[in-house]
């Protein structure tokens, strides 16, 4: 006796032209909001119930696909078809003998060996290719009609942009990978480009898609809104990965609470706070246009009174050379001056951006996830030859910086050594901080040996008498 279940999905326009598609390996490019999480989760499911198999969602770390699509797969799947869920494997088994399970492109050793016969790649940009290549794809032949979705955002002309130019539509013949060969096109590829509008279901898309794009570096808003390939060759924050958005937890009581300020006719504010084991957390942001201060300082306090927040606990740096520091004084802000050091703050915080030890939250703060996208070196260099950033759409980057600037932002208790020479000859030099130490200490190389300016000045004053 068949069983007979509906899902209670109603796919728009564009969703439903994908679905329709019968390719075997399908690419699809979407802007923010468009539903691509929607329909590869319900095509999944949709494909669990009709063929019996294992069909796996892959993110690239776990915890993503569990914050983010694995309600969506409990919702929709239906559930007098579910024989057991299993919310510790992120597994889902149905009485047809088919099983969903959601796992990380970063646990890459548990994805081999497994008889798959569909697949979604979540933020494919995100993850290595050669989990697809070597571990999933090798796994799929056991199948006549196994199949692949790559979804998510571009980052850029990386191996996102060459499976999507697989597709003969988009092929680019000026294209060529890494190892300088082009990118033919596969007759079992299909490849789609939607831009966050393309939701038909949502009805105010295209009021918050204009408003975005009032704010947002235009390189950033093509790539995220118009799904658009922008290449970021210049682009410093590298390491700045979807690792690094994250729904930020609940700040607990006692948490130390700062805010960086880059004031001007864009003001930004970037509220930070750093939990026991040294992590720093970006939880919310404030920027501003042709604002006074007495009208920052209100949006301020309705931003503290969300996180229940007082005013008298945060620790308020600014830009040293702010114009406006009497303003926000007189509006109660107790002001600490930033220390400008814009390449230990870049080197510090690409270490950070590396480790995971610095996230933002991904719904509070979209400014700060787009100026640290975008954030570029300038083709022309600076004083001394040096490279320097490109100064603009960088207002939520510098408040930032002035925050892990500050000698009162915290640190955990083993990174808090004195700065002495003793101390920076037991450091490594591939330490974030290694030339931030040298930098102050004044450290010179002598014989292989490393001395300070004060060293030196004493030796000058017993030579010379002085």
């Amino acid at each position: 006796m068949s069983l007979e279940v509906v899902i209670d999905y109603q796919p728009h326009p564009k969703q439903l032209l994908i679905h329709e598609d019968t390719h075997k390996y399908k690419v699809i490019v979407c802007g923010r909001r468009f539903g691509k999480s929607t329909a590869a989760t319900n095509h999944i499911i949709m494909e669990a119930l009709t063929k019996p198999g294992k069909y796996w969602f892959i993110s690239p770390e776990r915890g993503q696909g569990k914050e983010n699509v694995w309600g969506m797969f409990l919702k929709y799947s239906p559930k007098k078809a579910i024989r057991k869920i299993s919310n510790a494997e992120l597994k889902i088994y149905f009485k047809n003998g088919s099983e969903i399970r959601l796992t990380g492109a970063k646990n890459a050793a548990a994805l081999v060996g497994s008889k798959i016969r569909g697949v979604v790649f979540d933020e494919f940009s995100d993850q290595e290719p050669s989990v697809w290549w070597e571990k999933i794809e090798p796994t799929m032949n056991d199948y006549a009609d196994s199949w692949a979705w790559f979804i998510g955002t571009p980052k850029g002309k990386n191996h996102f942009y060459e499976l999507f130019i697989r597709c003969k539509d988009h092929k680019d013949d000026g294209y060529v990978n890494e190892n300088n060969e082009p990118i033919l096109p596969d007759e079992n590829w299909q490849s789609w480009q939607f831009k966050t509008i393309d939701n038909e279901a949502m009805p105010t898309i295209q009021a918050e898609a204009k408003r975005k794009k009032g704010i947002l570096a235009e390189s950033y808003y093509l790539e995220q809104y118009e799904a658009s390939f922008e290449d970021f060759t210049g682009r410093i924050y590298k390491e700045y990965t979807e690792k690094n958005r994250i729904k930020c937890p609940a700040i607990k009581p006692g948490q130390p609470i700062f805010c960086g300020i880059d004031t001007g006719r864009f003001t930004a504010f970037s509220f930070i706070t750093v939990d026991v084991m040294g992590k720093a957390y970006v939880f919310d942001e404030l920027v501003t246009h042709d604002r006074t201060a007495h009208d920052n300082s209100d949006l301020v306090k309705k931003i503290l009174e969300k996180h229940q927040i007082n005013f008298a606990q945060v620790h308020w740096i600014i830009d040293s050379a702010s114009q406006v520091k009497r303003e926000y004084e007189a509006e109660g802000f107790i002001l600490l001056d930033s220390t400008k050091d814009v390449f230990n703050s870049i080197n510090k915080l690409r270490n950070w951006f590396k480790t995971g030890k610095v996230v933002f939250d991904r719904e509070n703060c979209p400014v700060h996830d787009a100026e640290h996208t975008t954030y570029q070196w300038d083709k022309k260099k600076g004083k001394n030859n040096k490279p320097r950033p490109v100064k603009e759409h960088d207002h939520t980057v510098n408040a930032v910086q002035y925050v892990f600037n500050s000698p009162f932002f915290y640190e955990p208790q083993d990174r808090k050594k004195k700065k002495t020479l003793e101390a920076f000859k037991d450091k490594s030099i591939l330490d974030d901080d290694y030339e931030e130490w040298e930098d102050e200490l004044g450290v010179e190389w002598h014989n292989g040996v490393p001395v300070t300016t004060r060293q030196k000045i004493k030796r000058r004053s017993r030579i010379t008498g002085i």
